[in-house]
């Protein structure tokens, strides 16, 4: 029997501290975890490997789209294609065209890494004048440049 909302709304963890599954039919199911979190998952198999493919939590992703996401994630087995690989590799290129904003660029050229010449902080030593032997614990005075 499919799903509704009422179930899910009223799905609550098991005692026993085990995730537990309701299941909806053509392999998608609501995962409930015992903190109380609900995931829609699809299981499917694949070059004769069973798999599952995460859709979304509950509150974000309604019923009705877990079952479109399903559907598509059927139609593209159907093609031959693996649909998590194909939400990886999507994930993948959205992770690349962040990367190459503007914003980003800018980032990554104000990096210390990218700088020709080390940062002012650790050459500071080297602004020191040598202290003589024999003036010691004595301070020279060159206008209003105090060395010691």
């Amino acid at each position: 029997m499919p799903l509704n909302d009422r179930q899910i709304k009223n799905a609550k963890p098991t005692g026993t501290g085990k995730k537990s599954k309701l299941f909806d039919g053509s392999g998608l199911y609501l995962e409930i975890t015992p903190a109380g979190g609900k995931i829609f998952r699809l299981k499917y198999r694949i070059d004769g490997k069973e798999k599952t493919l995460t859709i979304g939590k509950y509150p974000a992703v309604s019923l009705s789209e877990a079952r479109q996401a399903a559907e598509n994630a059927r139609r593209m087995l159907s093609d031959g294609q693996d649909p998590a690989a194909a939400k990886q590799q999507e994930k993948q290129e959205r992770k690349a065209a962040a990367l190459n904003t503007f914003e980003a660029l800018a980032r990554r050229w104000h990096l210390p890494s990218y700088c020709k010449r080390p940062p002012i902080s650790s050459n500071s030593q080297n602004l020191r004048r040598p202290s003589n032997k024999k003036n010691k614990g004595r301070k020279e005075t060159h206008g209003s440049i105090v060395y010691t």
